[in-house]
């Protein structure tokens, strides 16, 4: 067994920790570290962890390095690559799924660290779009992130608890290490948009004759929009590609809280015409947006929301909040959904 130290932990990699029991056999977390002055995000999730601010000391009692993203800015060269110059030197394995730039890759190309467990997606020579048969569900977000790994993991989970086979591509490039595909890869790939249109296709068929699953979850990177001239976040350039490439049967999206319910109704307009996908479901996190900070920093930054306000939400048809209860509820009209489609039988 593997003893693995994580490190920058906050909200972003919180997802880790709460589907750790489907880490892949051989890892186990042993450590999350975060740099000095950082909070401790979600203290009643990391208590049954060792927690420490001392990375560069602590990286002798582990056998892997785990590299992630984060949602707080950090300075590579003065707290990551310290760290990976001392986990090589005491021969760790390192892994890296942050997204680093070009200059951070020069850094570090001396180093052995895997920035994926496999190539995820294999060149094909065919040049033909295939008919996927088996249903696909789509896990999609307003803006990037938006509690969207947390939900793959669950509706996986829900699935699997009601006795389906189920395939999965997830969002973000942390997926291998749970034994799943990523999108995240072959978006960095510099390939035309053909070659990735063709490769997501073959990839999802593939999937669905080596596995025979029974459904075919597929997270979609990114967001869908940008939020404004000064904070473009996200085109929407991978959710184009993906659904120029297979087509969902059932589409659930995660969205920041809006009071008012006519917001979600102008973006299931606006999700209909521009990608001409039908949104199904509707996940509403307890954040919402901070406009004016967002704006400041040309990135979006948000502030929390009472639950109360967000469950009062979900009294509408098809809203639901990230709660098991809430999961378990939508994956069963999801099911009923696909059963009138006749792409599932009842188990």
């Amino acid at each position: 067994m593997k003893k693995m130290m994580m490190f920058p932990y906050d909200k972003r990699s919180e997802f880790i920790l709460k589907n750790e029991c489907l880490l892949k056999d051989d890892i186990k977390i042993e450590k999350i570290c975060f740099p000095k002055g950082w909070k401790i995000y979600n203290k009643d999730l990391v208590h049954d962890y060792k927690v420490s601010c001392n990375y560069i000391d602590d990286i002798k009692d582990c056998d892997l390095l785990w590299i992630v993203n984060s949602d707080k800015n950090l300075d590579f060269e003065k707290n990551i690559l310290p760290l990976i110059k001392e986990a090589a030197v005491q021969k760790k394995e390192i892994v890296c799924t942050r997204k680093i730039s070009e200059y951070e890759k020069l850094l570090i190309k001396d180093f052995e660290i895997k920035f994926s467990l496999y190539d995820d997606f294999k060149n094909h020579n065919d040049l033909e779009i295939f008919d996927i048969d088996k249903p696909i569900i789509f896990i999609i977000s307003q803006y990037d992130n938006m509690d969207k790994m947390n939900i793959e993991f669950e509706i996986r989970k829900s699935f699997l608890e009601k006795g389906y086979k189920v395939s999965q591509v997830m969002s973000r490039l942390e997926s291998n290490l749970f034994g799943i595909k990523s999108f995240y890869n072959l978006f960095e790939k510099n390939i035309s948009n053909k070659e990735k249109i063709l490769s997501i296709n073959h990839c999802i068929k593939e999937l669905e004759v080596k596995e025979n699953s029974d459904v075919i979850i597929v997270g979609i990177p990114g967001g869908s929009m940008s939020f404004s001239r000064k904070v473009v976040e996200d085109f929407g350039e991978e959710i184009t590609l993906i659904t120029k490439s297979i087509s969902p049967d059932c589409t659930i999206m995660s969205f920041p809280y809006y009071p008012d319910i006519y917001n979600y109704k102008v973006y299931f307009e606006y999700m209909l015409e521009k990608y001409n996908i039908y949104i199904d479901y509707f996940n509403i996190c307890n954040e919402m947006i901070d406009v004016s900070e967002s704006e400041i920093k040309n990135k979006l930054k948000y502030l929390t929301v009472n639950k109360d306000k967000v469950e009062e939400l979900t009294k509408n048809n098809n809203f639901f909040i990230n709660n098991k209860s809430s999961i378990n509820l939508i994956v069963d009209n999801v099911i009923k959904q696909l059963k009138h489609y006749g792409k599932i039988k009842m188990m």
